[in-house]
């Protein structure tokens, strides 16, 4: 096959594939991980890291984790031991929409509207209220989230009158970062990962399973995001959305994080070439206590596999090809 399409969730590939003969990679993983929030209610107020490369762009990572909300707004006064904390407190800044207009921008090649266009499919037999979202999403892209009606409900239900910290500035100010992906090379082979990834930084505050989706196209493009899904969180049941736990409370004589923070997020995948050949992309499905990328890196260095790499307690979703084909893990 030319193209090759691999998600952790099945349901993803039958309703994304249709726009492989005239899209890229990067179309085809954009329009996966939207419709994974078709069929979750976690997953587009949560965050989104991709990594793409091919196509002489070089190798690329888009971070879209969630931001440290609460610019614009004074301090509050932070909440004590005793207090119990409102699940507004835990509600950050989304910027997986303007991440995926991001990396779609930067080399997508199918309209925006087309490629969110199979998640508002997917989302009538999930949710009306979350198709009705979905599709402002397809009309205006990463502004949607923060206007009209659904930006004053999120404003106010996570805000300072829910007892969080969104605010208007914040969705003004999500915007996702775009640099050169992190090389790391031994021999012949070289990974490109995150370069905000640290397998030793703290760990998200909630709990949630890391999805994965990745593209190749017949023009040697590759694409991967890691993205998540949840069952903790702010219930938004008038728009089918779960807000996750992603921010930081404010807590009565800690310094408090700033505002537009990147959160911590697991980011368990990798762009894979030898020879200076970009030949596949792999990411790890599983719990967020599981998502360390140094096994598996290493594995890959001494020659191992690429379908026997998972570090443990997770499974691996990828894609590799070759100059005439390309196929799923």
């Amino acid at each position: 096959m030319h193209y090759a399409l691999a998600a952790s969730q099945p349901k993803i590939v039958d309703a994304v594939m249709s726009l492989a003969p005239k899209g890229n990679a990067v179309d085809l993983v954009v329009a996966a991980v939207f419709a994974a929030a078709a069929l979750s209610p976690s997953t587009l107020l949560g965050p989104v890291q991709i990594l793409m490369g091919g196509g002489g762009a070089g190798l690329r990572a888009i971070d879209g984790r969630t931001r440290q909300p609460g610019m614009g707004a004074p301090r509050p006064r932070g909440f004590l031991p005793r207090d119990v904390i409102p699940e507004a407190a835990y509600v950050g800044v989304p910027a997986l929409p303007a991440a995926l207009a991001a990396a779609h921008a930067l080399a997508g090649e199918l309209s925006f509207a087309r490629v969110v266009g199979p998640a508002v499919a997917l989302a009538k037999d999930e949710s009306d209220a979350r198709r009705e979202v979905l599709a402002r999403v397809s009309r205006r892209g990463a502004l949607a989230l923060g206007e009209g009606d659904l930006g004053e409900d999120l404003v106010s239900t996570a805000g300072r009158l829910g007892g969080g910290l969104l605010t208007h500035e914040d969705f003004a100010n999500a915007r996702p970062t775009e640099t050169e992906c992190q090389l790391e090379t031994c021999g012949p082979r070289a990974i490109g990962r995150a370069p905000w990834l640290d397998d030793g930084a703290p760990a998200p505050t909630f709990a949630t399973e890391v999805h994965v989706v990745a593209a190749a196209d017949v023009r040697g493009r590759i694409a991967i995001a890691c993205y998540n899904v949840t069952a903790e969180g702010l219930d938004l049941p008038a728009w089918g959305l779960l807000a996750p736990r992603t921010a930081a409370p404010v807590r009565r004589g800690e310094p408090r994080i700033r505002p537009g923070e990147p959160r911590p997020a697991p980011a368990p995948c990798v762009l894979l070439s030898a020879d200076g050949v970009l030949g596949g992309a792999i990411g790890f499905v599983g719990p967020r206590g599981a998502v360390s990328l140094t096994s598996a890196v290493e594995s890959f260095f001494s020659g191992m596999p690429i379908e026997s790499l998972s570090p443990e307690g997770t499974r691996p979703t990828g894609v590799l090809r070759t100059p005439s084909s390309a196929r799923a893990l």
